[in-house]
């Protein structure tokens, strides 16, 4: 008997086989919620001492820490072009004028 898709969707689900249970879901909540704890408590230690440091301390930081903090350029104007992609006219005309608007009070 050959064995053909139909004859495979057949024995399919008459398998009593069943998927192992995907333990990384349990270990991966445990260990996400470790790392975010060790995240804030880091966070935390570099706020309080950064208030101790030299401001050429400080600035030695800034390229640093910049990179984790602002997207790369390329990376914003993907995102612009994403979202002027999905805007309607209106909404660009919209926008437009906002921005127009605020360069002209930045002026004044």
């Amino acid at each position: 008997m050959p064995f053909t898709s139909d004859s495979a969707a057949e024995a399919g689900s008459r398998s009593s086989r069943k998927g192992s249970k995907n333990k990384n879901n349990f270990f991966g909540a445990e260990i996400k919620g470790k790392l975010g704890e060790f995240t804030n408590q880091i966070l935390d230690d570099i706020l309080e001492e950064y208030s101790k440091l030299t401001l050429p301390e400080k600035v030695a930081i800034l390229p640093k820490i910049t990179p984790y903090l602002v997207p790369k350029k390329s990376e914003r104007q993907l995102n612009l072009t994403n979202l002027i992609d999905l805007m309607t006219t209106e909404d660009v005309q919209e926008v437009t004028d906002l921005i127009l608007s605020k360069i002209e009070n930045e002026d004044e």
